[in-house]
């Protein structure tokens, strides 16, 4: 982690740095690395990440509650609009965006 200097002043940068050395380390199976990298990571971003499950169906066509993962992220809210950059990327508005046709079709 002897980066630190030159990515200090980069937060999205050394979170990305962070990310790809983390899944680089679990290739070669070094899951300690991999975990101090993700830990960074996280801190960088301020993001809380908690993995939780429930009991669920993901589509109408199932027919019995199965396990389901939950991701539940926040982000803290002090550091949130400090981190909002020019090179973060903004919505395209509703009225710019291509009409989509959807055509139905009847086999019988």
């Amino acid at each position: 982690m002897q980066c630190q200097s030159v990515l200090s002043d980069q937060r999205s940068l050394a979170v990305q740095f962070h990310l790809e050395c983390a899944d680089i380390s679990l290739t070669y199976y070094e899951y300690r690395a991999a975990k101090e990298h993700i830990e960074r990571a996280k801190e960088l971003s301020g993001l809380h990440i908690n993995m939780t499950g429930a009991l669920g169906k993901r589509t109408r066509f199932q027919e019995r509650f199965l396990a389901q993962l939950i991701l539940e992220v926040k982000r803290q809210d002090d550091e949130a609009d400090q981190r909002v950059s020019d090179t973060s990327p903004t919505p395209t508005p509703q009225a710019s965006l291509p009409k989509v046709r959807t055509f139905s079709i009847f086999l019988g």
